[in-house]
């Protein structure tokens, strides 16, 4: 595969072949944004920022930043209720499309909790995007199969493998 310096270089655009080749140049012109002058100003990260689809910053903005993630999956859960009919078609695509991406994020709340706040366990791990995948999971199933609240051990069910009788839907408490 080529590197993005050498897909840049390689461009017939000129501009993006200037940027390939000068490092410098190519952060002058993408670290800047319009002032409400019109100016280009310096962008300055004060927060945090994303790499590789993980926040990277300070507690509060990765909180915020996995609060997002959390209800952009709910949402999405929702859009599989309503688009599909199908109970084990919507489950599917749950686990594939929602669940799994947010499975990356789950090593980040770990990560950006301090020490003396850890549990013991991993399967003790209830912070607030633990709580809230555990309800939109919930809620989904619910959704799905037409039923009242689900009964704790439930929980426990969805994230078993197929093969050992669950529904092998990924959490936090059990990856």
């Amino acid at each position: 595969h080529a590197s993005l310096v050498d897909t840049m270089t390689t461009s017939i655009n000129t501009e993006t072949v200037s940027l390939g080749q000068d490092p410098n140049k190519a952060i002058k012109s993408y670290s800047r944004t319009k002032n409400v002058e019109g100016r280009m100003t310096k962008v300055k990260v004060v927060d945090g920022l994303r790499v590789l689809g993980a926040p990277i910053g300070s507690e509060a903005f990765c909180a915020d930043f996995l609060a997002n993630a959390s209800l952009k999956a709910a949402n999405d859960s929702r859009k599989i209720i309503e688009s599909l009919e199908d109970v084990q078609s919507m489950v599917r695509v749950y686990s594939i499309c929602t669940v799994h991406k947010s499975t990356h994020l789950f090593g980040i709340d770990v990560i950006n909790t301090a020490n003396n706040a850890l549990p013991s366990n991993y399967f003790l791990w209830n912070r607030e995007m633990t709580k809230g995948f555990s309800k939109m999971t919930n809620s989904f199933l619910q959704s799905a199969i037409e039923s009242e609240p689900l009964p704790p051990h439930a929980e426990l069910i969805t994230s078993m493998f197929i093969k050992a009788g669950g529904l092998g839907l990924q959490h936090p408490r059990t990856c």
